[in-house]
């Protein structure tokens, strides 16, 4: 007659101060790499980000906050990986001229009208959320795997 796994492991014998150890040093042994797991959800993280606009670009503050793109089904939201021409508008801010949409006056320039650009200066990564994750460090979010 074939034994049971009871018979089988009696040897064993009951759950003593040696399982209760052995037992409490594998919970300890597990808890670092939960932590290093999901540390990944916070390092890996990409904050919202838009083009940088360098300092010295001189652009009246119009321009500023016209010159990154909006999305176009979602008007609330920029683009985080291109912006219009930025010696165009550098221009245009200079000439005094003003951003416009839609039907634009002489001193405006209709938004829609200006080619657009890739990030060539790097982005501008808000601190709402995170101080620094991986994707600021490198700061080339919309690139890093992009062939050179």
């Amino acid at each position: 007659m074939p034994m049971n796994y009871e018979e089988r492991v009696a040897f064993l014998g009951n759950w003593g101060p040696f399982q209760r150890r052995l037992f409490i040093v594998l919970c300890l042994c597990s808890i670092p790499p939960g932590f290093t797991i999901l540390s990944v959800i916070f390092l890996l993280a990409t904050p919202p980000h838009q083009c940088y606009i360098p300092s010295n670009s001189n652009l009246s503050h119009e321009w500023i906050q016209a010159i990154i793109p909006e999305h176009m089904f979602l008007q609330e939201e920029q683009r985080s990986c291109s912006r219009y021409a930025l010696d165009i508008v550098m221009n245009a801010s200079l000439n005094g001229l003003r951003p416009g949409q839609g039907n634009a006056t002489e001193s405006e320039v209709m938004l829609q009208t200006l080619p657009l650009e890739e990030c060539g200066d790097g982005w501008s990564f808000s601190q709402q959320y995170f101080t620094s994750t991986v994707v600021t460090e490198v700061n080339s979010e919309s690139n890093l795997f992009s062939p050179r």
